[in-house]
């Protein structure tokens, strides 16, 4: 991997080469080369970010600065005395102006997570989508695109920004055959989602796992064929992950991370069959001519008159009034990043191979893209590489069973009590309990005998 000093970038589409059947991968070799890209520090408090709770960023390395040159980096600066983890970078966005990437961390003393030495990759692209994209759909297509759908964890970070579009309307071969397709359009046009909220009594509800599925195309072909259906639930937790079929009042609350309820609407397809025609009045059949006499030529008798043709009935409306086809067809710029622990087997190089697939049209890359996303019922098209892939070095979060997290995680679980404290604390509770009983047994008993033996003296 090439690194460049502050102020310079890589001559070529990527800093990272690697060595395929015994030559260079790109052929052509990166270089370093001065630059004028910059990139804004305005909201580079957004980078330095809190992990396990409060807060305890103060500022940063890069504060007062307006701006910074390619290649630099700015550090959190953490309260308490903590010493701050990881970097936020300048990098070549392959525009006009760099843009900040990575985070900086003040993780508190208590705190059950860990940071691991990772290489980050960080890429762009253009795509136009039917429907707005979940993160969690989005997160999924990088994963199958760049790392073939393992290790999805490593997808640490992925934004979305429309930049064009609006919904427009269909023209008629494309309504008729999203009519006629119902996976494609129909199911799409019955449901409302509502963003960032879950049943709150999905616990309850999922103890039928019947009710569980592992698409969102599943659980809606599955709610439209079902009259007591009425949403989908798709459940983003670190344990749940599904979308979960619900068929009776649910109770919303509030999720800060992808969850969502998909909420079934009324079908607003058109009539379909046009009024018939009135069947036309057949016509008058002509009269029979005469016959010529026997023996001698007689006179060809007169032609019959045909009979009037009977009047063409009216044709009918053929197409019914179209019910409301409609697509989005936003454009959303996407940017992603890929962190790859140092411990992991995972090779950066394949993976930068693969992201930079995303700028060669018809590859693998952009075809596993467009079917992941596809299998989410969410249609993509007109991709474009924005940013070659860049590779940075950093760290990445992990928790106590050493799982990657995410890049800006929002607060940090508290540790676990251990089993074995449970245990003793319950044991030392129900012994407390016996002991008790037996005490109030003897202090009875004593009571009692006391009595008694007062009772025989006064006697």
């Amino acid at each position: 991997m090439l690194t460049c000093n502050v102020g310079y970038v890589v001559s070529t589409d990527s800093n990272i080469v690697a060595c395929s059947q015994g030559a260079y991968v790109p052929a052509e070799l990166p270089t370093c080369v001065a630059s004028s890209i910059k990139c804004d520090l305005t909201n580079v408090m957004d980078y330095a970010v809190t992990v396990g709770g409060g807060s305890l960023v103060s500022g940063t390395t890069c504060d007062g600065q307006t701006e910074a040159e390619v290649g630099a980096q700015c550090q959190a600066l953490c309260k308490e005395n903590i010493t701050a983890q990881g970097w936020i970078k300048c990098i070549d966005a392959f525009s006009e102006a760099g843009e900040l990437r990575d985070y900086s961390y003040c993780i508190a003393k208590d705190s059950t997570v860990t940071t691991e030495v990772s290489t980050k990759i960080h890429g762009g692209i253009s795509v136009e989508l039917d429907l707005a994209p979940q993160t969690t759909f989005l997160s999924a297509a990088i994963c199958a695109a760049v790392l073939g759908g393992s290790d999805c964890a490593f997808v640490t970070e992925v934004t979305q920004t429309p930049t064009s579009g609006g919904r427009r309307l269909l023209n008629l071969d494309e309504a008729l055959r999203r009519l006629s397709n119902y996976y494609a359009e129909s199911r799409r046009l019955a449901y409302e989602e509502k963003a960032n909220t879950f049943c709150s009594d999905w616990a309850d509800r999922a103890t039928d796992t019947s009710l569980r599925y592992t698409t969102s195309s599943s659980c809606r072909t599955a709610c439209d064929s079902d009259a007591q259906c009425i949403a989908c639930n798709y459940l983003a937790g670190a344990s749940e992950q599904y979308w979960l079929l619900i068929k009776s009042t649910c109770p919303e609350q509030s999720s800060t991370i992808d969850s969502y309820i998909a909420y079934k609407q009324a079908d607003t397809t058109g009539t379909t069959s046009g009024t018939s025609g009135t069947t036309g009045t057949s016509g008058t059949t002509g009269t029979t001519g005469t016959t010529a006499a026997t023996g001698t030529t007689g006179t060809t008798g007169t032609a019959s008159t045909t009979g009037t043709t009977g009047t063409a009935g009216t044709t009918g409306t053929a197409t019914g009034t179209t019910g409301s086809s409609t697509g989005s067809g936003v454009s959303y710029d996407v940017a992603y990043t890929i962190g790859i622990p140092s411990t992991s087997s995972v090779n950066a190089a394949d993976v930068v191979g693969k992201a930079q697939l995303f700028g060669t049209p018809g590859s693998s890359t952009i075809a596993d893209f467009t079917q992941s996303l596809q299998d989410n019922g969410i249609t993509a098209s007109n991709i474009v590489q924005t940013q070659a892939p860049v590779s940075t070095t950093n760290v990445v979060l992990k928790d106590a069973d050493g799982n990657v997290l995410g890049a800006n995680p929002t607060s940090a679980a508290p540790a676990p009590s251990p089993a074995s404290d449970d245990s003793s604390n319950a044991g030392a509770i129900i012994g407390g309990v016996i002991g008790g009983i037996f005490g109030i047994v003897i202090i009875a008993g004593c009571i009692y005998y006391l009595m008694v033996m007062r009772k025989k003296a006064e006697a």
